[in-house]
């Protein structure tokens, strides 16, 4: 997402104090065009067809837009104020490069012994019936301790994630599905004692 910067003097300018209400939404609109299709301030055609002749004369006399020699319309020193695309690119880039980082770091978090240890306890435990616990969710949170322990579990877990979202598209209820996989990892764990 980008931004424009309009100073909080902008409606007292000698430029801008003269407009029209449209002509000063219409100014106003280019800058946030601008800003968000990175134009550098260019108005291409497409814009410009959705202000009145009128307007964009009112506008251009003001000295806000400006026409050049092959006739293209540009806001008035736009990037003296806003920012240009190479640099808005740059920090998406940035930007994005760091969300990848955090999330692959997240993904292959390692887990603390203490929490694991902590949670397995209180899968143990019958539910407190007046946190509105249930043995599903305790079997749930001992199955997520297992994943975290075993790397190989990973691929599993998220290949139950795919079946979950077959079944919730075929149209069962949660329940329905937790008690598939919950008798699924019932059989998992007698086969294996």
């Amino acid at each position: 997402m980008t931004w424009i910067k309009v100073d909080d003097k902008t409606p007292r300018h000698p430029k801008i104090s003269p407009l029209s209400d449209r002509a000063f939404r219409a100014w106003f609109a280019a800058l946030c065009y601008a800003s968000e299709f990175l134009t550098d301030g260019l108005l291409p055609v497409a814009f410009l067809l959705s202000v009145r002749r009128g307007i964009q004369e009112e506008v251009i006399s003001s000295g806000l837009w400006r026409v050049d020699a092959s006739g293209e319309v540009w806001i008035h020193d736009y990037l003296d104020h806003q920012r240009d695309k190479a640099s808005v690119r740059k920090q998406r880039d940035g930007g994005r490069d760091r969300q990848r980082k955090f999330r692959n770091a997240q993904r292959n978090a390692v887990t603390n012994n203490e929490v694991t240890r902590l949670e397995e306890s209180r899968a143990d435990q019958p539910p407190n019936p007046l946190s509105g616990g249930s043995r599903r969710k305790a079997k749930t949170k001992l199955r997520a301790v297992e994943v975290a322990r075993d790397p190989l579990a990973v691929e599993q877990a998220m290949e139950t994630q795919r079946r979950r979202a077959v079944m919730v598209a075929e149209g069962k209820t949660d329940d329905e599905i937790a008690a598939i996989f919950d008798a699924e990892y019932d059989a998992r764990k007698a086969a294996s004692a």
